[in-house]
């Protein structure tokens, strides 16, 4: 019964953002949807006003999702509000290996609800958190641990270089 309320909840936040979107012509987007939630939307797809949709978790592969409700003069690829933060130990030395639970664990004891972050990749030293773009800079903010440092980006491992040469940075967290 309560997941009945909880669907039903989702799809009118889904029809109220596309109807916004077509009414104004404006970009809307959900939180990062788990898999049983894209396939909510999936169900009522064709029921939406007729809007050019996104389903993206920023990169190929992604579980979780934000659905984006894109305006007439959007592109796809450009102006998701989706952030990549690298997370990686302050001090390697002293850290011991920390797993996809320890990050999602700490994000979620920020007080952060699920539907903010999308996957975390993990790395050697450290992970890839995917969140909305809205909530980027309060991760960097100093919540106690995590420090603020600017990094090249590029995927999840470094420096990526624009059309016209430009660098592009991310944040990185550093957790101590």
């Amino acid at each position: 019964m309560l997941q009945e309320k909880e669907e039903q909840l989702l799809k009118k936040r889904m029809i109220e953002l596309a109807g916004l979107c077509y009414q104004r012509d404006i970009q809307t987007s959900t939180g990062f949807l788990s898999l049983n939630e894209q396939t909510i939307f999936h169900s009522i797809e064709k029921t939406l006003p007729p809007v050019r949709t996104c389903l993206t978790g920023g990169f190929e592969g992604a579980e979780r999702k934000l659905l984006c409700f894109l305006a007439s003069y959007d592109e796809e690829e450009f102006g998701l509000p989706i952030a990549v933060l690298e997370v990686i130990p302050a001090n390697l030395r002293y850290s011991e290996a920390l797993t996809h639970r320890d990050y999602l664990g700490a994000l979620m004891n920020l007080g952060i609800e699920r539907s903010c972050i999308g996957d975390i990749l993990m790395k050697e030293n450290g992970c890839c958190v995917f969140c909305q773009e809205k909530m980027a800079d309060y991760l960097c903010q100093d919540n106690g641990a995590p420090h603020l440092r600017d990094l090249p980006q590029g995927g999840c491992d470094g420096a990526d270089h624009t059309e016209d040469g430009a660098r592009e940075w991310k944040r990185c967290i550093t957790a101590s």
